[in-house]
């Protein structure tokens, strides 16, 4: 069988084929499609402005491998009555049924990687933001995967600068 080299490929696409093509190329390399988050939660202003510790809303970061997302219980303390703010009448709306925010999961690692939360912020004592970087300063939640926390090179460096293991079998089972 021949093969057909790469230039003798394109040359023979049209103009529009190579454009779809191109354009396909393109978006698969973009990641995933953004997703919509049922709520536009803003962390900037939970974070910056109301102070809020992480922990407030992820609560089993510290103790758990999922840092997991607060119940609209904790939402609905301050945020259970009418407003004139569509992403806070929301909010609102699902404590008034009692539902939790189906916030999409999009941070996500591959299934051989094993991170714990518990670990880094309860026993390594790090704080959100030296892998969270940005997040105090979002006025969104994420809608695709936040490309700072997918890189085996970040975490490496990381484990190298505070001295924590290298050995692969720490994080890849």
């Amino acid at each position: 069988m021949e093969r057909i080299r790469l230039p003798t490929l394109i040359a023979g696409l049209s103009a529009a084929t190579f454009l779809v093509v191109g354009l396909a190329v393109a978006r698969a390399c973009e990641g995933p499609a953004a997703v919509v988050q049922p709520v536009a939660f803003d962390h900037s202003l939970h974070v910056g402005d109301v102070q809020l510790e992480c922990a407030a809303c992820h609560g089993s970061a510290g103790t758990n491998r999922h840092a997991g997302l607060p119940s609209i219980r904790v939402c609905a303390q301050c945020h259970s009555g009418p407003s004139d703010r569509p992403e806070l009448a929301k909010v609102s709306g699902y404590a008034a049924r009692g539902e939790q925010i189906p916030f999409v999961q999009v941070n996500r690692y591959p299934g051989h990687v094993y991170f714990s939360h518990r670990v880094h912020v309860s026993l390594a004592e790090m704080s959100c933001g030296e892998c969270h970087v940005d997040v105090a300063r979002m006025p969104r939640p994420y809608s695709r995967p936040d490309a700072s926390m997918q890189s085996m090179e970040d975490c490496m460096s990381c484990h190298t600068q505070y001295g924590a293991t290298l050995e692969c079998l720490a994080c890849h089972q």
